[in-house]
């Protein structure tokens, strides 16, 4: 995914073509993930209309996913994730450069309809769902995919202007799964205050 929207593709580019392009994906890929916030949050307020419920009543639920998921990501437990194995199709890079930015940012910023590789991405749409609330799902899942963008823009620059773009896109491949010890530590960092704040006696 970090080669198709890097300068690699198409040669070699300026910064501020490059910039451009990037910003285009960010932005749409930001504009996914919004998109599946609205389902989402419209899906909690649908079930709260049937079930009415406390968020201080889910925090004991929502950490327990959350250690759940943090121990997926830190590989101490085998647990295959569900999701399509369906790729964004190689021909839309023959679409214009920032076309083709915006086709893919928007469909990965979607999260449910391609691969999913961290567990935490089941915890925020959980936690979309549980919120009950249409602004309060955007918001979150707009910071992940911001985050999510954020972090392919930082990479994908220093491919784009590496001496052997190739070889550094195989070297940040490697570091995929120290992404996915990060976000587990981080996970479980969440877990321990969600239990923590459940708990009757917290400080």
């Amino acid at each position: 995914m970090v080669g198709t929207i890097s300068p690699v593709v198409y040669g070699a580019a300026t910064l501020s073509r490059w910039s451009w392009q990037i910003s285009i994906y960010a932005l749409s890929q930001i504009a996914g993930a919004v998109v599946t916030g609205v389902v989402l949050g419209t899906l909690g307020v649908l079930l709260r209309m049937v079930q009415v419920w406390d968020i201080s009543q889910l925090l004991a639920p929502l950490g327990i996913v959350a250690a759940f998921a943090a121990l997926c990501d830190l590989r101490m437990l085998r647990v295959r994730l569900p999701s399509r194995n369906w790729q964004v199709p190689q021909s839309w890079k023959r679409f214009p450069p920032s076309v083709m930015a915006a086709c893919f940012g928007f469909i990965i910023g979607l999260g449910v309809i391609t691969r999913i590789p961290f567990a935490s991405f089941y915890f925020v749409l959980i936690a979309c769902v549980a919120l009950g609330s249409v602004p309060a799902a955007v918001v979150l899942l707009a910071l992940y995919g911001a985050a999510r963008a954020g972090a392919v823009a930082l990479i994908a620059r220093g491919q784009a202007f590496a001496r052997n773009p190739h070889e550094r896109l195989e070297t940040m491949a490697r570091l995929g799964p120290v992404i996915g010890y990060l976000d587990g530590l981080g996970l479980a960092l969440f877990a321990a205050l969600l239990l923590g704040q459940a708990t009757p006696f917290h400080f």
